[in-house]
């Protein structure tokens, strides 16, 4: 069954790069992006040059532009061309301006806000069902594009580089906590540039129980978070990036300070989207470290 929902989403990604002309050529242009690589101290950082992501970089999200837009999530908002999976209360589709090969957003079928608390076994569910797809969730007030509709995004595991930055580190790293085969990392700025938490399990109900001890007050009021999950041969892996800032100075400057860097859940994995040609030129290890300084919650 697992495996039967994964090969149906990869039947929809290729008739949809096929059919859809505006994704097609999104999907192609990936082809040409420009990526940069730094490595700083046990984290892997990549820049990727991607001018179709300007978009939803530079996507207004306070409450005065949400309400003066249609939602681009509902489905009598959509576009034609845009097919979809039915798959529990959500719709699965293809993402028209992607980051990945691989790209989706899984949008719940009712209009309401983004919130994690009643969603997080969706999300859990997801990562066990879509093999190869690590699911992605961006809080409602750091990276949403639309705070306004409940959703996911996916795009391939191996694309993330704080995956493969703790399964290398991870045999020298010891759980913070360790319940009922649950184990509870956190890897530190000094060596990962920004607070992580990593909960690692074989149970679904264990992982989301360790999750709300660390939130407990979620249910009322939302912290700024975002999340990756994802699933291997044996455990489910839950990512917990804690935020205290939405965009970092930079992205309001002018000049030759301005970097339009719009962090979410995959820059804080290490993968930075850079629109424009000249922030991908430009951007430093200096820089990266200025904006989890200033973007990521410490202790």
């Amino acid at each position: 069954m697992q495996q039967m929902l994964t090969d149906f989403v990869i039947q929809q990604l290729e008739s949809q790069k096929c059919d859809w002309t505006i994704a097609r050529q999104n999907f192609e242009a990936l082809h040409h992006v420009e990526q940069k690589v730094f490595v700083c101290g046990a984290s892997t950082f990549i820049i990727q040059h991607n001018p179709t992501r300007a978009i939803s970089s530079s996507a207004k999200t306070d409450a005065k532009s949400i309400a003066a837009r249609p939602c681009f999530l509902c489905k009598k908002n959509r576009p034609e061309e845009q097919t979809a999976i039915t798959w529990k209360d959500y719709e699965i589709l293809v993402n028209p301006f992607p980051i990945f090969n691989q790209h989706l957003t899984i949008a719940l079928r009712r209009h309401q806000p983004q919130q994690i608390a009643n969603h997080l076994d969706d999300m859990l569910q997801l990562a066990l069902e879509l093999n190869g797809f690590t699911i992605f969730y961006n809080g409602g007030k750091c990276g949403a594009s639309a705070p306004d509709h409940m959703h996911f995004q996916a795009g391939e595991t191996e694309k993330f580089p704080i995956i493969s930055d703790f399964k290398r580190e991870q045999q020298h790293l010891n759980p913070i906590q360790t319940n009922y085969n649950t184990q509870l990392y956190r890897l530190s700025e000094q060596d990962f540039f920004r607070t992580i938490w990593i909960i690692k399990g074989t149970d679904a109900t264990n992982i989301r129980h360790t999750f709300l001890n660390l939130f407990p007050d979620i249910e009322k009021e939302e912290p700024m978070m975002n999340l990756l999950c994802h699933n291997d041969t044996n455990n489910l892996y839950l990512y917990i990036f804690p935020r205290k800032a939405f965009r970092p100075w930079q992205y309001n400057a002018e000049g030759n300070e301005k970097l339009l860097i719009s962090p979410a859940a995959v820059e804080m994995s290490g993968l930075f989207i850079a629109p424009r040609k000249e922030d991908f030129l430009k951007i430093s290890k200096e820089d990266i470290a200025s904006i989890f300084q200033q973007i990521t919650w410490h202790e």
